[in-house]
């Protein structure tokens, strides 16, 4: 067995070392005593160790206990402690006062004296937590990324930092999704303003915000700061003119109507699609202007028609924008058009054959006094305008060109807002029949039309009402009525054609036949083939026989 030097229990014959054991007794209190000491100097010197959350990296950074220089910018920060925190995190002030030494009661503050309030260079610092609402409702504008700057007091731009995972300095803060944010350190007591750089879309750019922090905060319960942003607004501006002269029309109303459901950023609903707004009157210069609206999408409704105007038939789609550098809004221009017809006459055959001055009475059923006479213009039209509104209109034709018939009548109405039709304007054809005969005269065998030969047309009752040569090309006689009629040629009762004309509007043909030196050729030529292919039946005939009395004579 192997033996350790020293075991003092290998040998009990051993003598007993007392020294030993003194000296191990010795070394414990040395130990215990040091360790006391350790623990009284943590004890004095109490160092605070608080962590806080950082609330731009969400990590954990530790406040300070001594002066940090930078030597990038010459900042330098103060985070030495006059006093000390208790449990709820409420500061507590030292008093010095009266050479006591004794602390204020817990949980209360001491007020700031107005003196020592500045531009943010007091030792006690407070947590700052910033939201941005919406100025009329106070609800939260969840939008991320406005961007404030923060001053203070006569020092100007505030630089603040974050210390962990290094030390950051920061000029410009941003909201999160939510809409706020915290201030990335706590910040002295004193006087500060806070400008913003942007807004969202749809608001105004905020004022600036100053306030006072007059006490010590802790992040838990930090100094609370409201930035309200007012909604952007502008107006709806229209100007009203006639659509033909540009004149403006007084006494035009409109009803403003929200085309789609009109939502700012906070998620406020300021107005349902198809909601009423307000209405527009113009004034005697044409000229209306909206109240300010929320910026969107509307309409605007035509809800009052003047006088021998129409009505539009569709809503004027507007948008409201931001409003820039212009006071006023841009007004936007409205064109009425008058109520109007057009009527045009034309031939029914030939619609491209317009007939002028023929005359037509118009007559209003409301008001029948008004009617009133009117012609056709060289282009065969009558234009009527300055209609009456919810009324019929008669238009009956009294005259027309020579020869022509008379169209039928023609009834239109004006509704209540002016519309002929769901229109402001119409236009409507009217058709004047006139007869149209063709008469010619044709050789018998190629029925073509020959000229010089003499043609008298007469009504049944025997009058003449046309002779004439032809010319090889069959006349048109325009303007007859219908009914019997006979075609002389060369006077001779014996070529007598009757014809009967109708009432339509198409061409009617009509010849008559005669023979022309051409037909004469033909016969002869015609007679000539006939006895040419009878002298060719003879011959042949008469060979066949010959032939077969041949062969019927015996040979000798």
């Amino acid at each position: 067995m192997i033996k350790r030097k020293n075991d003092r229990n290998t040998n009990k014959n051993d003598p007993v070392d007392y020294w030993l054991s003194s000296t191990d007794v010795m070394t414990a209190l040395l130990l215990i005593i040091l360790l006391i000491m350790m623990l009284l100097m943590l004890y004095i010197v109490r160092i605070p160790e608080e962590e806080y959350t950082d609330p731009y990296n969400g990590d954990e950074y530790e406040e300070y206990d001594e002066k940090e220089d930078d030597e990038d910018n010459g900042y330098e920060q103060d985070y030495e402690y006059d006093g000390e925190y208790d449990d709820n995190y409420k500061y507590k002030e030292e008093v010095t006062g009266g050479g006591d030494g004794q602390a204020e009661e817990e949980g209360e503050y001491e007020e700031i004296p107005e003196d020592i309030i500045g531009d943010g260079d007091g030792k006690d610092k407070t947590a700052v937590f910033v939201m941005v609402v919406d100025e009329e409702t106070g609800t939260t504008i969840k939008e991320k990324g406005l961007t404030f700057e923060l001053y203070s007091g006569q020092k100007g731009l505030k630089t603040l930092y974050t210390y962990y995972p290094v030390k950051t300095g920061y000029t410009k803060y941003e909201t999160t999704l939510e809409g706020t944010f915290y201030l990335p350190e706590k910040i002295p007591l004193g006087n500060y303003e806070l400008h913003g750089l942007n807004a969202p879309k749809g608001y105004d750019n905020a004022e600036n915000i100053s306030f006072t922090i007059t006490e010590s905060l802790d992040w838990s319960e930090a100094y609370k700061v409201t930035v309200e942003m007012a909604p952007s607004k502008n107006s709806i501006a229209i100007v009203v003119k006639d659509s033909s002269t540009g004149d403006p029309i007084p006494d035009v109303s409109f009803e403003v109507v929200a085309a789609e459901n009109i939502i700012t950023a906070d998620g406020t609903v300021r107005y349902h699609q198809g909601y009423v707004i307000e209405q527009l009157t113009t004034d005697a210069s044409g000229y209306a202007e909206s109240s300010r609206l929320y910026l969107g999408k509307y309409s605007l409704r035509q809800s009052t028609v003047p006088p021998f105007y129409a009505g539009m038939t569709e809503s004027v789609g507007v948008e409201v924008e931001q409003k820039g550098s212009s006071v006023s809004a841009n007004a936007e221009t409205i064109k009425l058009q008058k109520t109007a017809a057009t009527i045009q006459l034309v031939d029914e055959l030939y619609e491209n054959l317009t007939l002028d001055s023929a005359s037509f009475q118009i007559t209003c059923a409301n008001n029948p006094a008004a009617s009133q006479t009117m012609e056709t213009d060289s282009s065969g039209e009558i234009y009527l305008t300055e209609l009456e509104k919810n009324t019929i209109y008669r238009v009956k034709q009294t005259s027309s060109q020579k020869g022509y018939g008379y169209a039928k009548d023609l009834s239109f109405k004006v509704d209540e807002r002016g519309l002929i039709n769901g229109q402001p304007y119409a236009t409507y054809s009217l058709y004047n029949r006139i007869l149209r005969v063709s008469i010619g005269a044709q050789d018998r065998f190629f029925r073509n039309q020959v000229s010089e030969v003499n043609l008298a047309l007469f009504d049944e009752k025997g009058t003449l009402v046309d002779s004439w040569n032809s010319t090889g090309v069959a006349k048109t006689i325009e303007g007859l009525a219908p009914g019997s009629y006979y075609l002389l040629t060369s006077g001779k009762e014996e070529s007598r054609v009757d014809i009967e004309i109708q009432d339509q509007a198409e061409i009617q043909e009509f010849n008559t036949f005669v023979l022309t030196n051409m037909d004469f050729a033909v016969i002869i030529a015609v007679f000539l083939f006939i006895v040419f292919v009878f002298a060719m039946i003879i011959i042949l005939i008469r060979r066949n026989l010959r032939a077969r009395k041949e062969m019927e004579t015996p040979e000798e």
